[in-house]
């Protein structure tokens, strides 16, 4: 499994594809590869489980694509039933820069198939 082309996902992410991105990034897509399915995982580093600085960036970076899902590009900060939440756009740009942890390349091919670019 190979890190995703970090161009096409930062295309689907401003052409409006946060929804199906985040469902990538959780797991919850119908195109998501197996748990350990490839090495673009948060990668282990000695006495830990995981790197938890990616760690921390990819989840991060997953709560920006829900809230962008959630209530747009144009908005930072949120209420709804009483609970206030937030954009993370720097985490997102991080995530990008760190080779978007947690998806593959494979999983957005999958995906586009099923969902082509248009033209």
């Amino acid at each position: 499994m190979s890190q995703p082309d970090v161009k096409l996902v930062e295309h689907l992410y401003s052409i409006g594809r946060a929804a199906d991105l985040y469902a990538l990034i959780t797991g919850d897509s119908p195109f998501t590869l197996p748990e350990g399915g490839g090495d673009n995982y948060p990668r282990r580093s000695e006495g830990r489980s995981f790197d938890e600085d990616e760690n921390y960036i990819r989840r991060m970076a997953e709560e920006h694509l829900w809230f962008v899902s959630e209530f747009g590009f144009d908005v930072t900060r949120a209420k709804r039933d009483e609970k206030f939440y937030s954009a993370y756009p720097d985490y997102f740009r991080k995530w990008l820069a760190i080779g978007c942890k947690g998806v593959h390349q494979e999983e957005i091919d999958a995906y586009l198939k099923e969902h082509p670019l248009k033209c």
